[in-house]
């Protein structure tokens, strides 16, 4: 999945569950994604792309079995920064093991 995609479905979700909660969002924010202004559609790709680079390390710590102790440093900066150095190798290795996730990860 792009980040393009991703914020899509999210603005989406964002604004069906506000209606649905009476909650009155932005008036220039209740049109489709593509017709979002610029900065805000700029954004949502930003938040998505960032969520979707998590849930890639997240997978990849599941796939390889980390522990709980290494699991808990990808919140520290060094780990982090270490495994977005890595990640493209170590992406090759999981998507040769598991050629579906392809679709959901997004392998630059």
């Amino acid at each position: 999945m792009k980040a393009e995609e991703l914020a899509k479905i999210m603005h989406n979700e964002y604004e069906s569950e506000a209606i649905k909660n009476n909650w009155k969002t932005q008036e220039n924010c209740r049109v489709p994604f593509e017709d979002l202004p610029e900065e805000n559609k700029q954004t949502m790709i930003a938040v998505a792309k960032g969520i979707l680079e998590k849930v890639s390390l997240a997978a990849l710590c599941a796939y390889y079995n980390w522990s709980d102790g290494i699991a808990i440093e990808l919140f520290m900066e060094d780990f982090l920064d270490f495994l977005k150095e890595s990640k493209e190798e170590l992406l090759e290795e999981f998507l040769e093991d598991i050629p579906e996730i392809n679709d959901f990860l997004e392998v630059k």
